[in-house]
């Protein structure tokens, strides 16, 4: 019994290890200014790109005032509208959270804010939908399964406003795994492997 003990001892320590090591990091942060945002927009209905770096997103419904502001407004006061942030690109590291910086917003005319992500562009596989409450000041999506390679879509759901622009977004932020959450995956699989507990079992 006693051997067993600290065999097991010995697994939960090396996952625990490996747990610590998939801390995260700031890993690609989209703001918006006059060089970014590729296409000047004076409506809420249109989708345009915006670029930092090597990297390119899309956005849906969304107002830039001619590349005037540091950040977009979405909503309408002729129709309801859905606005998008969608990532153009896979990014290589598994995401733990994304953060949307809300400056300001009227909370009535949104009916919610999801991310959804996705293993194609087109998001068209969805691995996970993450909920979250809009309010003013950061909105985390915290991502319960991360994984490298995947797409990213911010969906803000906008009634029919009574002026233009309830929410105000200046910022979005993805946070990665720094170490291989693989390793943790693997680790759970063996403390869940009925023939690897029996085996400890029978030395005992």
């Amino acid at each position: 019994t006693l051997s067993f003990i600290m065999v097991m001892l010995f697994v939960v320590l090396g996952f625990s290890l490996k747990v610590m090591a998939a801390e995260e990091e700031l890993y690609k942060t989209l703001t918006f200014n006059s060089t970014t945002m590729q296409t000047s927009i004076s409506e809420y209905n249109k989708t345009w790109e915006t670029k930092v770096g090597e990297d390119t997103w899309s956005i849906a419904n969304a107002n830039n005032n001619n590349k005037g502001w540091t950040y977009i407004k979405m909503g309408s006061n002729k129709a309801a509208y859905v606005g998008a942030i969608s990532t153009e690109f896979a990014i290589d590291k598994p995401v733990t959270k994304v953060v949307m910086t809300v400056d300001a917003v009227t909370t009535t005319s949104i009916n919610s804010v999801k991310l959804y992500v996705a293993s194609d562009s087109a998001f068209a596989n969805k691995l996970e939908t993450v909920s979250a409450t809009v309010q003013t000041g950061a909105v985390t999506f915290a991502i319960s399964n991360p994984v490298a390679n995947a797409y990213y879509k911010i969906e803000v759901d906008c009634k029919k406003a009574s002026s233009n622009g309830p929410i105000t977004i200046s910022k979005v932020e993805y946070y990665a795994s720094l170490g291989d959450t693989s390793n943790i995956e693997a680790v759970k699989e063996e403390l869940n492997n009925e023939e690897v507990v029996a085996k400890f079992a029978n030395t005992t």
